[in-house]
């Protein structure tokens, strides 16, 4: 969310418009010239342009939203967008018999042989983390 904060700040100052700083302009050059325009309207209440400026910020948020969506959806977002990252995987599996299964699994820095005969998983031993390959070569 920090990350988003900068880009929606970033967004607020492209889509207002500096209405003010022309209007101001504008009217010393016909102030000058002596001649003014018949079909503009010279003063403007603060207000004008307030529903534009809220309704496109409402649409750059909810276009950054669909954005970051998009993202984890698609699994394209860095590991701090995507949510937390996981912390047990599945390294291997390896049905004895009907009842019997062994598992092969890493949590946090453990890796851990488990085993479930039935309804019982029971921790058969601790293995050493640099003796356990990631199964791709298994």
């Amino acid at each position: 969310m920090r990350a988003l904060a900068p880009a929606v700040g970033l967004m607020i100052c492209l889509a207002a418009s500096p209405r003010w700083a022309l209007a101001d302009t504008e009217s010393k050059a016909a102030v000058a010239s002596g001649t003014a325009i018949p079909f503009r309207k010279d003063e403007r209440d603060a207000a004008s342009g307030l529903p534009t400026a809220i309704a496109a910020l409402v649409l750059l948020v909810l276009l950054g939203w669909g954005g970051l969506h998009a993202l984890r959806r698609f699994k394209l977002a860095p590991p701090g967008l995507a949510g937390k990252a996981k912390r047990v995987r599945l390294i291997e599996a390896v049905r004895i018999d009907p009842r019997v299964t062994l598992y092969l699994v890493a949590a946090d820095d453990r890796t851990l042989l488990l085993a479930r005969c039935g309804d019982t998983l029971v921790v058969a031993s601790e293995l050493a983390r640099q003796n356990v390959s990631t199964g791709a070569g298994a």
